[in-house]
């Protein structure tokens, strides 16, 4: 079966379908791998090289030689050795790295020499010699190109001997034949005399013989005849449509604005058509008298010589550009296609140069490199807007403080934005809104329903993933961010789930999003101010409740229960965000998300995970519901067991509370946002983050890196400093990308934008 799948492949290759030819060399590769075929795997290999090498992808030929020349040297199959350190260097030659190309040649040239493969002596030498006259050392070039001619005439005389000593031994053996049938003759005509009696009966015997015999001749003769006038019926045939051929090829030629030259197997020009004049303005015999006859000489392109060379020895065409001049002095870009035509015999008969007016199609590459340098600039200028409108790092220690992020744009603009403030509110009661004014006098950053007592700051920090990357997600987190600090500066709004609710609200009416049912609507500011309820109060080390994490949420304003919102389209823009607004007086931290999750790492003083604060409740349990039953219309908790949180995996050690699962946008069903509240402590970290670092593919197999790395990195460096966790990240990152892609045979490149924020209390 291997053997077979490289029999295809080699099909495959000989008639120009090198993709199919890949798929089959490397399904033979494996079956080789199976049986433990050495020689086998290092063919398949050596072929796939071949392709690459055809394709003049040479990097990848080389990875595909190397692999096969171990196995040949594994194996000892000098032939092969010889053959592939050829093609190595070869493809160095071509690379332009000739030093390398000279170091395989020489080897493959020394250990053919030792092998006795004189037509490998030969070839090595005439790639010796191209190396050589890359490398600019003429005289070693010209030394083995003496060399090439001198071996290349031994071989040339040796086959000739070799077709004369075949020729005479079967003359020889024509020879020996005939003597024996003229014995054989003479014998018959001694016993026709000793049988006399006999001569009649044998004469009419033999004349009998004679008749067959004739007749068969005859028969024979008559049908080479046949033969010979079916195949000049069909030679005739072939003449006359290639006359028409030809014609037609002469009425193009004639007419095309194409020049079209032919030169002979020396270079001489023989023939050029109208359409030279056309191009050039010259007549050939103006032409000739400027710049002679001889195809090389007349060229305007400084490397035609080694062009020239490559064509006749690869027999194929070659395509080049060159800035020529008409007799005018018009400056134009004339594409030229040399095309060398060999006989029967592989002999160079004509050389066919096709040159085209390709001077617009200069002009516009030139115009579309501007305009794209144009297009550059602006996307630049729109980064530089866009970083002066993310909070700048300087700013953010001042109420952060010992954090880290990691904002890595896939392309110039990104359509991740991270956003933060800080806020003073009261020491009285939590609430979900900052109000500017309090019984009827203007009273800035007071909680609205409390009693007016001292203030203490908290911090709002959130990271968004916005639809789309580029020039379109950066619209889109420009808007995000116009939003958020609207929501916060107008509507002093401190409750993550409202923001989020808000957030939704103006996406929704600013990009039109309509959906499939009027009942699919977003719940108003004011509905969710007054309904939202915070069950668990803030709190701290023994004052903490058991109930330690807490969801409030507000009611959805149409039946969640009726399917009525549900939609079978709608508009895709909008966002991921998570949310968090930490209080370290109070030691709270509420967290509200849109599909995006919050991470959580405890410690105590020795840096473990701090197991005197793993307090839960039943799952949907209510404080003051001991039976762990829920009342409906009111504010629903959620609360996650002990067991989830369990020290003894390192896994678990990484507490992780999901957002909910709906995006900022337009959505089937769009209940409020809930907020959680978690205690926390001195020493714990947090991070928030965007999908772009756990999606990006590499690695040694092409998968994503997925959250499940992303959470053992954290929790392998949940010791170290923020920065350091920061580098841990990027490095981590770097070293993933860094696996080739089997694909493009280059590293793999970001896929989407990635931002991450860690921050430790």
């Amino acid at each position: 079966m291997a053997q077979l799948y490289n029999n295809l492949g080699s099909v495959s290759s000989e008639t120009g379908d090198f993709k199919k030819a890949i798929e089959y060399y490397h399904r033979a590769l494996e079956n080789f791998e199976i049986i433990k075929d050495k020689a086998g795997k290092a063919q398949a290999l050596q072929n796939i090289g071949l392709i690459y090498a055809a394709k003049k992808d040479y990097n990848k030929a080389q990875l595909y030689y190397q692999q096969s020349l171990t196995l040949n040297r594994e194996t000892d199959n000098k032939y092969q050795i010889v053959n592939i350190l050829s093609a190595i260097g070869n493809c160095f030659t071509e690379m332009k790295s000739y030093d390398k190309a000279i170091r395989y040649l020489k080897e493959s040239y020394e250990l053919a020499i030792n092998t006795g493969l004189s037509n490998e002596i030969f070839r090595n030498c005439k790639s010796l010699s191209e190396a050589y006259r890359g490398a600019k050392d003429y005289v070693k070039s010209f030394d083995y190109i003496e060399k090439y001619i001198q071996l290349k005439d031994s071989v040339y005389n040796a086959e000739k001997f070799k077709q004369l000593s075949e020729l005479q031994t079967k003359y020889e053996t024509e020879k020996k034949k005939k003597e024996i049938e003229i014995k054989t003759l003479k014998l018959k005509e001694s016993e026709e005399v000793n049988k006399r009696q006999k001569a009649v009966i044998y004469s009419i015997i033999g004349g009998l013989i004679l008749i067959s015999f004739f007749s068969i001749l005859l028969y024979r003769l008559y049908l080479k005849i046949r033969k010979k006038n079916l195949l000049l019926v069909k030679q005739k045939m072939e003449i006359e449509i290639q006359a028409k051929e030809l014609e037609k090829l002469s009425i193009v030629a004639s007419e095309t604005d194409n020049s079209v030259i032919i030169a002979n197997a020396e270079g001489i020009i023989e023939y050029v058509n109208a359409g030279f004049t056309k191009l050039f303005e010259y007549t050939f015999d103006e032409f000739a008298s400027m710049r002679g006859k001889n195809i090389v000489k007349t060229s305007f392109y400084p490397d035609f010589l080694d062009l020239f060379l490559d064509c006749i020895e690869k027999k194929n065409s070659v395509v080049y550009t060159t800035l020529s001049e008409t007799k005018s002095g018009k400056k134009i870009w004339v594409q030229t296609t040399l095309t060398p035509y060999f006989d029967n015999n592989g002999n160079l008969q004509k050389l066919i140069a096709i040159d085209s007016d390709v001077t617009k199609i200069k002009e516009a590459e030139e115009e579309i490199r501007f305009q794209k340098k144009e297009i550059t600039d602006s996307i630049h200028y729109a980064k530089r807007i866009q970083s002066a409108i993310l909070p700048r790092n300087e700013n953010l220690k001042d109420f952060i403080g010992d954090y880290f992020i990691l904002f890595r744009p896939r392309d110039i603009v990104s359509g991740d934005f991270y956003w933060t403030t800080s806020v003073h509110i009261s020491d009285g009661v939590t609430c979900d809104r900052v109000s500017d004014e309090m019984s009827g006098n203007r009273v800035s950053n007071v909680v609205f329903g409390s009693r007016v007592t001292s203030s203490h700051p908290v911090t709002i920090i959130a990271v968004a993933d916005c639809t789309g990357h580029g020039v379109p997600g950066a619209f889109m987190s420009m808007l995000g961010i116009s939003f958020l600090n609207e929501i916060f500066n107008n509507e002093k709004i401190v409750n993550p789930a409202q923001i989020l609710n808000e957030l939704r609200k103006s996406v929704i009416e600013s990009l039109k999003q309509k959906g499939a049912s009027e009942e699919m609507k977003i719940v108003s500011s004011e509905t969710l101010t007054n309904s939202s309820a915070v069950v668990s109060s803030y709190g701290s080390g023994k004052d903490t409740p058991s109930s330690f994490i807490t969801a409030v949420k507000t009611p959805y304003a149409a039946n969640e229960n009726d399917g009525s919102s549900s939609f079978a389209t709608a508009v895709k823009d909008g966002m991921d965000i998570a949310l968090c607004i930490l209080d370290p007086d109070k030691h709270i931290l509420q967290f509200a998300g849109a599909n995006n999750p919050l991470w959580i790492i405890r410690h105590d003083l020795q840096g473990s995970v701090n197991k005197d604060n793993r307090q839960s409740i039943a799952n949907g349990a209510d404080q003051n519901d001991p039976q762990g039953h829920v009342n409906k219309g009111k504010s629903q908790s959620i609360a996650y067991s002990a067991d989830q949180y369990d020290p003894t995996g390192r896994e678990n050690e990484l507490i992780e509370i999901k957002g909910d699962k709906m995006p900022i946008a337009i959505y089937d069903k769009m209940p409020p946002f809930v907020t959680i509240e978690i205690p926390v402590h001195k020493g714990d970290t947090f991070y928030i983050f965007s999908d772009g670092y756990a999606d990006q593919f590499g690695g040694p197999k092409g998968k994503k890196l997925m959250y499940k790395r992303m959470k053992q990195l954290l929790i392998e460096n949940r010791n170290s400093s923020m920065p350091d966790q920061r580098l841990a990240l990027e490095k981590n990152l770097t070293e993933w990308m860094s696996h080739l892609d089997p694909h493009s045979g280059k590293p793999y490149e970001q896929v989407d934008d990635i931002c991450v924020i860690g921050l430790r209390i």
